[in-house]
């Protein structure tokens, strides 16, 4: 019955940003004029319906999607209402408004995150004496503000940055802030020859979850993104902060390890021969919890929080298309839904507070991830609708309304395709 209520919450959660990302639609159309002939919450046999200024608002049976309708907007209409009659510019702003509701849905929750729960200043939090972080002048107090002319506003971007360049052998420049000035700082990473399983995680006292590095041992074996280490080799891991220290007085070699994972409520053992190999490392260590904002910086976290997961979003989504994660890795919405339901149950010993700060954090994920998705000039997507206006806009002339209608249907297609692929890996990874 608990399982049942967290679902039907992540439900509700992802039924509130397609909403939010619908009457980005329906507000713009209405404000130029176009006539809205259906609002649709779902998919599939309706509902519930009713009737309300001219508009038919209904609630489908599945859960997944929604729509917007609006005259003319498939067609060719002589109606001055019509979304077809409207102006190249128009028409635009009306596409435009979804994607760019859901971004302003991950806006305002940012607030709520950050003036609950604080932001995570991107501050070194220590730097061991000898090292080249330490030999190259940082140290710990330091905030860093860019690497390599990249902007770090968050804690988070520089793991994103760590993460998105595999580190290499060579010097990268540092911007710190230190009492009030800009420092600059030229930073040799730490070479690191040893055994690895490859896998990440935040050494914290939070539970050990993994981020899984494609093509290591920990990968090949069957570890997945999201994983909870609790044992290795029997011994008990509570937190990140104990998977540090047992890597510190245990170091990998060649021999034959046994993690233990939670995934989904279960646990599962796997058999992983770590292998020797050459990464680099910054060698400084950084902050990734979150402290209090005061009231002036609130408004300037949130912008950063939306930021952050619309980089992110579009990163992985590059990281997705250059093959550097497998299929395991993208997940759609059943392994949504059972994430957000998973992340309930677990923050309910935490309390109230936590268990909201954790839906308020998913919702601005999937808002975010929402929004640049239909962005990609893809067929059926905004992205692809914006694509032909502006081709329209170039060539000073709409296309042929039937080809470009063809190219949508196939989209539609390929997006069902995609979605039966998605659900049937999801409850293949969430089962087995």
């Amino acid at each position: 019955m608990i399982k049942f209520l967290n679902i039907l919450l992540a439900l509700i959660i992802l039924s509130l940003i397609i909403i939010i990302h619908e009457f980005g639609h329906f507000i713009l159309a209405k404000i130029n004029g176009v006539t809205v002939n259906e609002f649709n919450l779902g998919m599939g046999p309706i509902i519930v319906s009713k009737n309300i200024k001219g508009t038919k608002f209904s609630i489908r049976l599945l859960p997944i999607g929604g729509s917007c309708v609006m005259l003319g907007e498939d067609s060719t209409e002589d109606d001055p209402n019509a979304f077809c009659s409207k102006n190249v510019w128009q028409r635009i702003s009306i596409v435009l408004a979804g994607p760019v509701f859901n971004f302003i849905l991950a806006f305002v929750l940012g607030i709520f995150i950050v003036s609950i729960g604080g932001r995570d200043l991107p501050e070194i939090m220590s730097v061991d004496e000898g090292t080249n972080a330490y030999e190259a002048g940082l140290r710990e107090g330091d905030i860093i503000k860019k690497i390599e002319g990249k902007r770090i506003s968050l804690g988070r971007d520089i793991y994103n940055y760590i993460y998105f360049n595999n580190l290499e052998d060579n010097t990268y420049k540092f911007e710190v802030l230190r009492d009030g000035e800009i420092v600059k700082l030229d930073v040799k990473p730490e070479e690191q020859t040893q055994y690895f399983i490859g896998i990440s995680y935040e050494a914290s006292d939070e539970p050990a979850m993994v981020t899984i590095t494609e093509n290591y041992p920990a990968s090949k074996a069957g570890l997945r993104n999201e994983d909870t280490i609790i044992a290795i080799d029997n011994e008990k891991i509570n937190s990140g902060n104990e998977l540090s220290k047992y890597f510190e007085e245990h170091p990998m070699t060649d021999k034959k390890v046994k993690v233990t994972i939670s995934r989904n409520n279960y646990e599962k053992d796997y058999e992983i021969i770590p292998e020797y190999n050459t990464i680099y490392s910054f060698g400084f260590g950084y902050n990734v919890g979150r402290t209090k904002a005061n009231p002036s910086e609130v408004l300037k976290y949130s912008y950063l929080e939306m930021d952050y997961w619309i980089k992110t979003t579009i990163k992985s989504l590059g990281y997705m298309l250059t093959g550097h994660v497998s299929s395991d890795s993208v997940g759609g919405v059943v392994r949504v839904v059972d994430s957000i339901s998973d992340s309930v149950e677990e923050s309910k010993d935490y309390g109230g507070k936590v268990m909201s700060l954790n839906l308020v954090f998913w919702t601005i994920v999937i808002s975010a991830n929402l929004g640049v998705v239909n962005l990609l000039p893809l067929p059926a997507l905004d992205g692809g609708r914006l694509l032909f206006m502006i081709i329209e806009l170039l060539r000073g002339k709409p296309i042929d309304k039937e080809k470009e209608n063809m190219v949508h249907f196939i989209g539609i297609i390929l997006l069902f395709i995609l979605m039966i692929f998605l659900v049937v890996n999801d409850f293949r990874l969430i089962l087995f």
